[in-house]
């Protein structure tokens, strides 16, 4: 028996020739008993994709020469005879750190030695294919060569291209797509506070009575975040945010989203494909997406999530750095600069930057109900409205028709049978938990889109006498609520809070002025309580109101710990 040298591995392939000297069948389903090297590694199935080898047939790689058995039923006819690389096209998403991944070439002829004569790398600087052999390399029947096509963050911020590869000096030729984003990690933490700000677009659609329709345009909200950076001259941060502005403005960066971070539990050492962090709850990690582990801003890692449960992420690729207990882990945004950003130099030659990014990849729908106060078939906030001033502005607002001829007496008249009330709306939250729990609501809500509803807080209303258990009547102060507003939306729902904290909420079904300094106002249950006057809180109106605007703030006070949104309310007719 005559054995053959591979060229690339120097191993002694020893069943690929018959003792004559004339090539076997490598696809045969006689299993050679000769294997040299025991150590030869067995190659995944799935990584052939799809091409398997035949009933009790093993594939090995020898160095990075790959060599296949196979069955003849086992694969399509297509792949004998034919020169085959593997995968037929890479898309590597948004790059900002090394990745790397498996590349087979392989030849399908049986018995015919042929050459794998060149290769282009059309991909450019930042693509390497690792472990290719010297070129030309010849290409033994069923066998191949192993490599790993490895991309690094240098290189043009997009690629959209190909490799090629060329066999039997152009006899034949494969070109292997691979598409790629370049994306730098904006290495600066904010200062405190900063906003996020939800875009949504809704379609408001009014009618004469003031009822409306409301439909939403887009399927989730644009999402924005405006920073403040400051720097120190002579500072390594200092000078890497120069040269990014001068390079990189026009182009994708990672955004961390920094209150949502958690930290490392357990160190994770270079080439760890899972890490163990605190908690991955209440934050906006997405299988698919990209997580931060950052330690300085020279040392950092951005990878892909495979897969995560409660307290370990597991990574699409291995990190390169090395981290102790206590770095910092974040999901990732990615975003784009607006086109100036302003820049104030202080007499240290210190540097603060103001800028915004606008986030690409917020195709998310996070809305979320669970845990919610509802009302009438809608949320009902009730929490508090916080004050951050001395006042909160209120205004009154009714369509009015004026009837002016230029001369003599004016006229004008309403359509609406009433008016709205508008004010501003400030929910407050100081936990990690409520901050996610406020993010899920604004989703739902969807700017002006959906209406809920929210107390005045005012004492609108005063009882008059004790509220009885069976009474479904509430006897107040007569203020005109029978003459003027006659239990019309948005004042036809009540808000009572007891002095222990107990809430109450009824429908005004009908009123009546029983005397002239008292009105009975009649409601859709019973108390179900004797309450006496003295443990009445405040009775506020409840009213149905929508978001006056369709982009909503949230700004970080002291980041997860101190967060609010205010945004414009106005009551609806719904």
């Amino acid at each position: 028996m005559t054995d053959y040298v591979g060229e690339q591995s120097q191993q002694l392939l020893s069943y690929f020739v018959g003792t004559d000297g004339s090539a076997t069948k490598a696809y045969g389903r006689d299993v050679p008993t000769l294997v040299l090297d025991d150590q030869w590694p067995t190659v995944p199935t799935d990584f052939l994709f799809g091409l398997t080898a035949g009933p009790g047939k093993t594939n090995f790689v020898v160095g990075n020469a790959f060599i296949g058995i196979f069955d003849d039923q086992s694969v399509g006819r297509d792949f004998y005879d034919n020169f085959h690389v593997i995968p037929r096209s890479f898309d590597f998403g948004n790059i900002l750190s090394t990745q790397t991944a498996p590349l087979l070439v392989f030849s399908g002829y049986r018995t015919e030695f042929r050459t794998w004569s060149s290769f282009t790398n059309n991909a450019g600087a930042g693509t390497e294919l690792v472990g290719i052999p010297t070129l030309p390399a010849a290409m033994n029947p069923m066998a191949g060569y192993a490599m790993t096509l490895e991309v690094s963050t240098s290189g043009n911020p997009s690629v959209d291209d190909d490799l090629g590869f060329v066999f039997d000096f152009g006899g034949s030729a494969i070109n292997v797509p691979i598409v790629l984003n370049r994306i730098v990690l904006f290495p600066v933490r904010p200062e405190i506070p900063y906003t996020e700000r939800l875009s949504f677009k809704t379609d408001l659609m009014g009618t004469e009575s003031g009822k409306e329709q409301r439909v939403r345009l887009r399927k989730n909200p644009r999402q924005f975040f405006s920073w403040k950076v400051r720097a120190d001259d002579g500072t390594l941060d200092k000078g890497k945010l120069d040269t990014l502005m001068f390079d990189w403005q026009s182009r994708t960066w990672g955004v961390p989203i920094w209150h949502e971070a958690t930290f490392l539990t357990v160190a994770a050492a270079a080439t760890a494909l899972t890490i163990n962090v605190d908690s991955t709850a209440d934050a906006d990690y997405r299988v698919g997406g990209l997580v931060m582990i950052f330690d300085t801003s020279s040392l950092f890692d951005v990878q892909t999530i495979a897969s995560l449960t409660a307290t370990t992420i597991t990574l699409s690729n291995a990190i390169l750095g090395t981290y102790s207990v206590g770095a910092q882990v974040a999901p990732l945004r990615t975003g784009n600069l607006t086109p100036s950003v302003s820049a104030t130099r202080f007499i240290s030659a210190d540097q603060e930057l103001s800028l915004t990014f606008r986030i690409k990849d917020n195709d998310a729908n996070l809305g979320d109900l669970t845990g919610q106060d509802s009302y009438n078939s809608k949320v009902l906030l009730d929490t508090c409205n916080v004050m951050r001033s001395s006042s909160l502005s209120e205004t009154y607002q009714q369509a009015i028709i004026v009837m002016d001829g230029g001369v003599g007496l004016t006229a004008q008249d309403s359509p609406w049978a009433n008016g709205k009330r508008a004010t501003t709306l400030t929910l407050r939250a100081n936990t990690r938990a409520q901050v996610w729990d406020l993010r899920q609501l604004l989703h739902s809500l969807g700017g002006r889109q959906i209406s809920f509803y929210v107390p005045t807080f005012g004492k609108d209303l005063v009882a008059n006498q004790d509220l009885a258990t069976a009474s479904q009547d509430l006897l107040i102060d007569n203020i005109g609520y029978t003459q003027f507003v006659r239990n019309r939306q948005p004042r036809n729902h009540i808000w009572v809070r007891l002095l222990d904290g107990t809430i109450l909420t009824r429908e005004i079904t009908s009123s009546v002025a029983t005397t002239s300094t008292v009105e009975t106002l009649a409601l859709d249950s019973t108390w179900g309580q004797d309450i006496a006057i003295a443990d009445i809180d405040r009775i506020s109106y409840l009213e149905e109101v929508r978001f006056n605007s369709d982009d909503i703030n949230i700004e970080y006070a002291l980041g997860e710990r101190q967060v609010y949104v205010s945004a414009p309310v106005i009551s609806t007719f719904n």
